[in-house]
């Protein structure tokens, strides 16, 4: 039982290894994408939340436009 938990860590492990190496290594931002999605999100209000309140930081997201209309 011991030896099979070991060789599922190891395969686990492993194909972590490749996903990195094959997958993600390499991979860069797109910045002005990340700006325009952020700028359409509620992200923002939802920050501020603990700050100015739940009521204040929906009236900032309601009234700068963030929400985009759902098609």
């Amino acid at each position: 039982m011991i030896a099979n938990l070991l060789n599922s860590i190891a395969i686990l492990a492993n194909g972590s290894r490749l996903f990195a190496a094959r997958c993600v290594d390499g991979l860069r931002p797109n910045a002005e994408k990340c700006a325009e999605l952020l700028e359409k999100s509620p992200i923002s209000a939802t920050a501020l939340n603990p700050i100015i309140g739940y009521d204040r930081a929906a009236k900032l997201d309601q009234g700068s436009g963030l929400r985009r209309k759902r098609a």
